[in-house]
């Protein structure tokens, strides 16, 4: 029996992992060479998930649908002082990252998008 409360205990602590930085909810936009968007980091459901509000690269254009919505991310979870997208980390394996957003600062997060198990790196600046 007390094997068994230890396990619950255990796998309780495991599974809650750490808590996301409330800094973190808000809304960003990012500009590079390659498009500009804006994304809103909020907590819906239990999940803290990124919506886009608007993206446009020249070929692609979406703005925000309450009927349609599209994410960036869905369920990010803070892990090593990194918030990672936790439904690409169902594997261990490194080349299945596609998301890790570090707090620089309360308005600045570096995103590090992995395609292809290539990191790039963009910055994200708090407009609201």
């Amino acid at each position: 029996m007390k094997k068994l409360i230890i396990a619950i205990i255990v796998l309780s602590y495991c599974a809650c992992g750490e808590p996301v930085n409330p800094d973190v909810f808000g809304t960003w936009s990012v500009e590079n060479r390659y498009y500009k968007a804006d994304y809103q980091i909020r907590e819906v459901g239990g999940k803290v998930v990124g919506e886009i509000i608007k993206y446009n690269d020249g070929t692609t254009r979406y703005k925000w649908e309450d009927d349609n919505p599209k994410y960036v991310f869905q369920n990010l979870k803070s892990k090593d002082g990194l918030l990672v997208d936790a439904i690409s980390g169902a594997s261990t394996k490194a080349e299945n990252k596609n998301l890790e957003l570090r707090m620089l600062h309360q308005d600045t997060i570096d995103a590090t998008i992995f395609i292809n198990n290539h990191p790039t790196s963009e910055s994200w600046i708090r407009i609201k």
